[in-house]
């Protein structure tokens, strides 16, 4: 494999950023992504790979921006569990640190989420303002594809019951891909613009240092992997008070900056539909009927009374 490949995807990506005023460090020096941020679907079925698509850094950077657009929104909610700003910044950046392995970037490997955790537990772990949350950020990253684990939980042949035992099952040493550094660098330079357009002044500038020095911090080391004690903490129940919460945003964050893969606006989509229908009711299942397997994304955005309707108001 050559490049990262989806050079469309991947610009459709570039362009979403770039509506927003935020440029690419490596435009004019990038020809295809450093790495993708997805495999398509392979026409060999099921287990086969698929073609590498997207831009990995890109769909980081739009991620952040999601998940800081629904901080703002639930902040008080949030902030009551004790998650912080810096905490969502932490979990939207680090939450497909695992697509940067080797054995990922050439095989494809579906269980990236475990890969990513392992990432985030150690360098949220190195940083003090999110240090004490760094195994909440690091269950809610383990969660984000919370479905495939359970896929996985309840079809294995081996007798898996457990998140532990499955982390021990699929569980590999992280060894970070040769091109990862340029695919760090494109999303250290993304995500401090991003960040300070997102939120104006010292926040947007904390939290912009705050994702620069995550970044930082995961090109400084060449492997990660997990000891079983970190193993039983990522998979401990205790975290769930704050960690489910951090892992819906998250979840919801992913998906809209997923939608961007197409070059679709989830906002301009949602309005649409909106604009069809004359109720929140309808409005579901309007957006079902549209979109199929695509409404989850579409139908967590709508809100409940009549704010959903306005196109004049922030969705």
């Amino acid at each position: 494999m050559t490049g990262g490949g989806g050079p469309g995807r991947a610009k459709s990506e570039c362009r979403a950023l770039a509506s927003l005023g935020v440029s690419c460090p490596l435009s004019g020096r990038c020809e295809e992504p450093p790495l993708p941020s997805y495999f398509l679907e392979s026409s060999a079925g099921a287990g086969a790979r698929g073609e590498p698509s997207g831009c990995w850094a890109a769909h980081t950077a739009l991620t952040l921006v999601e998940a800081l657009r629904l901080f703002t929104l639930f902040r008080a909610a949030l902030e009551r569990r004790g998650l912080s700003g810096e905490a969502v910044v932490a979990a939207a950046l680090l939450h497909d640190a695992g697509k940067l392995n080797s054995w990922y970037v050439e095989k494809g490997h579906s269980f990236h989420n475990i890969s990513s955790a392992a990432v985030a537990l150690r360098v949220a772990g190195e940083v003090c303002s999110i240090k004490p949350l760094a195994a909440v950020i690091a269950q809610a990253v383990l969660l984000h594809h919370e479905y495939r684990m359970w896929e996985s939980l309840s079809s294995s042949e081996y007798l898996i019951r457990d998140y532990y035992t499955l982390l021990s099952v699929k569980a590999r040493t992280v060894k970070l891909h040769e091109r990862s550094g340029k695919a760090l660098e494109a999303l250290r330079g993304l995500a401090g613009s991003a960040l300070r357009l997102v939120a104006a002044g010292e926040e947007g500038e904390r939290w912009a240092e705050l994702a620069q020095s995550l970044v930082d911090k995961v090109k400084a080391r060449q492997a990660y992997s997990l000891t079983p004690e970190e193993e039983r903490e990522l998979a401990s129940a205790e975290h769930a008070p704050k960690s489910l919460p951090l892992y819906y945003v998250l979840q919801l964050a992913d998906n809209r900056a997923a939608r961007w893969r197409e070059g679709v606006d989830w906002r301009a989509e949602l309005l649409e539909a909106a604009s069809k229908a004359g109720s929140p009711l309808e409005l579901g299942s309007l957006v079902a009927r549209m979109y199929g397997s695509r409404s989850r994304i579409l139908l967590t955005a709508a809100r409940s009374g009549t704010a959903w309707l306005s196109a004049g108001k922030p969705l």
